[in-house]
């Protein structure tokens, strides 16, 4: 028998096929059938007429149930005897929520965008999908320092100089159910090798002599603190050259006079070290150097599109010499770009945003100069722009191209939807409203949702301009402006009167997390469908104890303490997809009597020979209620024996002490025993005292 887990009750019938009467029961499989009720099945008996029936129903408990098959056997007796028996099958069906997460490891090696660790999921269906996403919450301070990329941690584009760092990190299935769970992830300090070498100058002009600097060196390595030192391999054409250190530089020398060199193309292999790290790896680089009739050389030589006026294309130097120039871009033939240009010290530098799709290959014309003007070179570069990334494009605000403009009706009201921003782009973007725009102070952006800052009044003001900025990941913007008219004809109306139906006449403390306390609702005059969520602001002092499910169940969160605090407060924001409107809900909770916790009294020894009245102990009492009052009285009850020997005074000096009503001898009786009873505001707690009588020598 199988059914799919919805039902709550089972029923079937049984059937006497005898001639005489019989005493029928139920025995059953008590591990395997934990989901259904057992109460039920022992009450299932009784006598069985012939050719009767008797109908057998059998409660679900689906909170037992697991994801899968649920089976166990039931068998019927009659007479004692075993007559049938049927095997009990549900299929529990539905999705369930993760209900862990980990992380692969922990510890973090890698530098800067690297990959740490696979997260995975433990979730009780087969074959489900997930999504993983920073949250914030307990243990979320460092999320902004780590990324995720399906279900790869990465470390964020900034160094990570701590020991450890918080995350919290949510998945959700593939029917959005979540759970969150934050990490603590340690970073393991590891010495990371070199593995690079720039060579600056890849030429060599037919002027250089013996000791012109040729070429600048410099590594790259993750440790970016880390200096480094270089060397010729004793192979290839190293003998035409040598490295020379100065203090803050290394660099690439000829050791001949390349006037009269027939040989076009040099090799050579350079070895990099990290100094004062023996340990880490050396890096090594072969790189060709080719002889030109060029005096000069400009390196790079190229310019990524649209990036800013000012940006550096590459630096100019005079091959083989090591005199300083002075250089000047000059008309003439090969110098028909040089107004797009501009020449800082050594340094070419862009005077406007360039568009690959448009021109890619612009000239100038390069005069260097000696500081005595004895000598000067000429020489034509093509400066090349290479495709990039390109801005944002096609603006739209719910669809539509800022150029249609945007309508919204009289009387909308301040934090109402405008409408979603979109773009044209290869990569995420994001958008801003620059400050002193026209009237960008009267919106705001959430994400990319335009909203308005005011109630929109056609009689007062009927269009607004804005100017909205959108940028790329690259860092790429565009600016285009937006014109929002007014209707002089109202709009929708704003969701109000948020109020809160509770399950019960009263909300009592100590009611279990995750129970559902009251159902929400608001009104709207056009009956469209209401979204509530829990809002921080004013009001809303208490919001960590509460959230929503199912879209109108206020669950609780956290246990409640009427002895802590009587009244608490959440803030609730009601949406009807364009308005908004929140409202603090003031929640009371109802105490629960409680009787005391614990009663002690100390001490509970006295020596003997003490005459009567003497003080044994004084009485102390815990309690939920807080303040609270008690009263001590000797009761009747386990552990008696002994109340006739003691008193307790309720007033006055001795109040709540136990005394002696006689003097006790250790020989005759070395311990008593008691039953006290506190009374406190809301019950009584009854215990029993062993007093011990002390030895006094005589």
């Amino acid at each position: 028998m199988i059914w799919d887990g919805k039902l709550s009750e089972l029923k079937f019938k049984v059937k006497n096929t005898g001639a005489g009467d019989v005493l029928w029961l139920i025995n059953y499989e008590k591990e395997k059938l934990k989901w259904i009720s057992i109460k039920d099945l022992k009450d299932q008996r009784g006598i069985l007429k012939s050719k009767g029936e008797a109908e057998i129903a059998i409660s679900v408990d689906r909170a037992q149930l697991k994801p899968g098959y649920n089976s166990g056997s039931v068998k019927f007796l009659a007479d004692n005897a075993d007559k049938s028996s049927i095997l009990l099958t549900v299929k529990v069906t539905g999705n369930s929520p993760p209900t862990d997460m980990k992380l692969s490891t922990n510890t973090i090696f890698g530098i800067e965008g690297s990959e740490i660790c696979t997260i995975s999921t433990e979730d009780p269906d087969t074959n489900d999908t997930f999504k993983y996403s920073f949250v914030v919450g307990e243990g979320s301070e460092n999320n902004d320092r780590f990324e995720i990329r399906g279900n790869k941690l990465l470390v964020g584009s900034s160094k990570l100089n701590e020991a450890r760092y918080s995350i919290r990190i949510k998945v959700t299935d593939k029917d959005e159910a979540p759970f969150a769970k934050d990490f603590t992830l340690f970073v393991k300090v590891v010495n990371r090798s070199p593995y690079d070498i720039t060579v600056s100058n890849s030429v060599i002009s037919r002027a250089t002599k013996i000791g012109a600097t040729i070429a600048a060196l410099s590594t790259t390595d993750a440790d970016k603190d880390d200096k480094h030192t270089y060397e010729l391999l004793p192979v290839d054409d190293h003998n035409s050259f040598e490295i020379r250190v100065e203090s803050k530089s290394s660099k690439i020398e000829s050791l001949i006079d390349f006037s009269k060199a027939t040989q076009l193309v040099y090799s050579l292999s350079i070895r990099t070290k990290t100094v004062g790290k023996p340990d880490e790896d050396p890096f090594t680089k072969s790189i060709t150097l080719k002889l030109t009739d060029d005096r000069m050389s400009l390196t790079p030589s190229a310019v990524i599109e649209h990036k800013p006026i000012n940006t550096s294309v590459g630096n100019i130097v005079v091959l083989g010499s090591k005199d300083p120039y002075k250089f000047t871009l000059v008309a003439g033939s090969g110098g028909e770009d040089n107004d797009l240009f501009t020449v800082d010290k050594n340094t070419i530098r862009t005077l406007k945003e360039f568009d690959f799709e448009k021109k890619s290959d612009y000239k100038i014309l390069v005069k260097a100069t000696t500081i005595d003007k004895s000598t000067s070179y000429t020489q034509r570069f093509t400066i090349k722009i290479t495709d990039g990334d390109d801005p944002p494009s096609s603006l739209k605000i719910g669809g539509k191209l800022f150029a249609e403009g945007v309508l919204i009706a009289t009387r909308t009201l301040s934090g109402s939807s405008v409408g979603s921003l979109s773009a044209r782009s290869t990569s995420d973007v994001t958008y801003s409203l620059p400050a002193k725009e026209e009237d960008n102070d009267r919106f705001t952006l959430q994400g990319e949702e335009l909203k308005t800052n005011f109630v929109a009044d056609f009689t007062k003001k009927n269009t607004y301009k804005l100017a909205v900025v959108a940028t790329n990941a690259k860092g790429l913007s565009i600016k285009e402006r937006l014109v929002i008219s007014v209707s002089d004809k109202e709009g929708k109306s704003a969701p109000s009167n948020i109020s809160l139906t509770l399950k019960a006449d009263k909300l009592y403390e100590i009611v279990p997390v995750n129970t559902v306390i009251g159902t929400l609702s608001a009104v709207d005059r056009d009956n469209d469908p209401i979204t509530f969520s829990i809002v921080p602001g004013e009001g809303g002092s208490d919001n960590d104890k509460f959230s929503i499910d199912n879209g109108t169940n206020l669950i609780l969160k956290k246990m409640l303490d009427y002895e802590t605090r009587s009244v608490y407060g959440v803030l609730i924001q009601a949406s009807d997809g364009l308005y908004l409107f929140k409202k603090a809900l003031v929640i009371r909770v109802t105490n629960i009597p409680e009787p005391p916790k614990s009663l002690t009294l100390t001490p509970t020894e006295i020596k003997e020979n003490q005459p009567a009245g003497s003080i044994v102990g004084s009485f102390s009492t815990t309690s939920a209620q807080k303040p609270d009052t008690y009263i001590y009285e000797l009761v009747s009850g386990e552990g008696d024996i002994d109340n006739a020997q003691f008193e307790i005074i309720k007033t006055g000096k001795y109040e709540g002490k136990l005394l002696t009503k006689s003097a006790f001898d250790y020989e005759v009786k070395e311990g008593y025993s008691v039953r006290v009873r506190v009374t406190g505001r809301d019950g009584f707690l009854d215990k029993s005292f062993t007093i011990t009588v002390s030895d006094v020598k005589d």
